[in-house]
């Protein structure tokens, strides 16, 4: 197996068994969707900058973020996958692990968050 395979393996590995709650109120959502966006901003900063210097470390965090945001911040992530051809082959790769592979929250959070509302 080709290494690229493997860390695309082991990030899919990764989703399926992240147990982060995911945060149901709106600070709780952008403050995580905050610190995934920045914590790609840094890689990018210290990797020569720009959409090719993005760190593939920094880019697995940030689809482990997505994942277990879930709605429309994994959506996002979902979407870059396939459509946004300035990305690097390698990141639009680990992006498109979001298209099958992040876990669905429990239903019990669900309807209590539905009922809540």
């Amino acid at each position: 197996m080709a290494n690229d395979d493997l860390r695309l393996v082991e990030l899919i590995a990764r989703l399926a068994q992240s147990t982060a709650p995911v945060p149901t109120s709106p600070l709780g959502r952008l403050r995580r969707t905050a610190g995934a966006a920045l914590r790609a901003a840094a890689s990018t900063v210290g990797h020569g900058g720009g959409v090719a210097g993005l760190d593939v470390g920094a880019v697995e965090k940030l689809v482990l973020s997505l994942g277990e945001l879930k709605g429309v911040a994994m959506k996002m992530g979902q979407v870059l996958s396939y459509i946004d051809d300035t990305l690097p082959p390698e990141t639009r790769r680990l992006l498109s692990a979001l298209q099958r592979w992040s876990p669905a929250a429990p239903i019990s959070e669900i309807r209590s968050t539905v009922l809540e509302d």
